[in-house]
C-alpha cells in the first residue's frame, strides 16, 4: 500500500513555458490529494510555486478539487494535467 506511483504531469500555457517542458515526472503516494500534488510540484519547481499553486489539477480531462484524493494505481493509468489560470479578452 505504501508504494509510490510514478506520474507524468502534463503542463499547459504559462506553466509549460516557465518550467520549460510540456511534462514533469513525479513520484507520489497513490492516495495523494490534488493539493498535495501541487505542493510537491511547487517544491520541485520553486521558481514556479505561485503559478503551480494557483493552477488546477485535471484527472482524465476533468478538473478536481484540491482536497480530492487522486486514488492512483499503476494498473490503471490516468492522465494528470496542471492547468494555470488563463486570461483573455
Amino acid at each position: 500500500m505504501g508504494t509510490e506511483i510514478n506520474l507524468e504531469i502534463k503542463l499547459f500555457a504559462g506553466l509549460r513555458e516557465r518550467i520549460g517542458s510540456p511534462t514533469l515526472h513525479v513520484h507520489c503516494n497513490p492516495r495523494t490529494s490534488a493539493g498535495d500534488l501541487k505542493d510537491l510540484i511547487a517544491a520541485i519547481c520553486p521558481d514556479s510555486k505561485d503559478l503551480v499553486r494557483s493552477s488546477r489539477v485535471a484527472v482524465d480531462r476533468t478538473f478536481v478539487d484540491d482536497a480530492r484524493c487522486l486514488e492512483l494505481s499503476a494498473d490503471q493509468p490516468v492522465e494528470i494535467a496542471l492547468i494555470p489560470p488563463v486570461s483573455g479578452g
